[in-house]
């Protein structure tokens, strides 16, 4: 699947970190994953959002759920900054008119979808553990359910991004889906996402 807002390296490097803008106790993650005869949770410390506008392709905002502080300060320096022994969710939200362009990010409901040629309010989600040395321990990807933004952040900087989730994840081909719910309040972390830097496990 093609993930519309983050190229797939730089979402591997950024599931996993989580900084102050959002307050924990406005932040929720309910639901388990099972994988690899593991089950794993998220209990939310950090929480922010990302506005994601690329050198090509629609644009939006990513919201991050994260058991792991601090990462924010991290990604200013090196966008490639990468954390160990942590569990992430990541939402991403776009207003597409076609696979190409999209609009501003609005209120209402995102629905998870996985195919090409979508439009309108549209939404992914993905939960990634890492073990110590940053190698993935779990990975679900969302294949139904939405998003809901009821406060958009408006502009180009600043601003809060305000909602619910309620999500079917799937981490293995045929695997039955497992429930996850949640909801956000987070604050932007500003950094440029296409701004390089190395890949380190911190």
């Amino acid at each position: 699947m093609r993930l519309f807002l983050l190229p797939l390296p730089l979402l591997a490097t950024l599931l996993g970190c989580g900084p102050d803008p959002g307050l924990a106790s406005t932040n929720e993650f309910k639901g388990t994953i099972h994988q690899n005869g593991g089950s794993y949770s998220l209990q939310v410390t950090d929480a922010f959002f990302v506005r994601i506008q690329p050198p090509s392709g629609p644009g939006g905002i990513a919201i991050f759920l994260s058991d792991r502080p601090g990462a924010c300060a991290a990604l200013q320096a090196n966008p490639l900054a990468d954390l160990r022994s942590s569990s992430s969710l990541l939402l991403s939200l776009a207003n597409l008119v076609n696979d190409s362009t999209s609009r501003p990010i609005v209120t209402g409901d995102y629905p998870v979808s996985t195919s090409s040629g979508r439009t309108g309010t549209v939404s992914s989600g993905v939960f990634r553990s890492k073990d110590a040395s940053c190698a993935t321990r779990a990975r679900a990807d969302a294949r139904s359910g939405s998003v809901t933004l009821t406060t958009a952040p408006a502009g180009s900087s600043g601003g809060r991004a305000i909602g619910t989730f309620d999500l079917g994840m799937v981490g293995l081909p045929g695997a039955p889906a497992d429930a996850i719910t949640g909801r956000f309040d987070v604050g932007e972390c500003p950094f440029d996402p296409w701004a390089g830097g190395s890949v380190a496990c911190d």
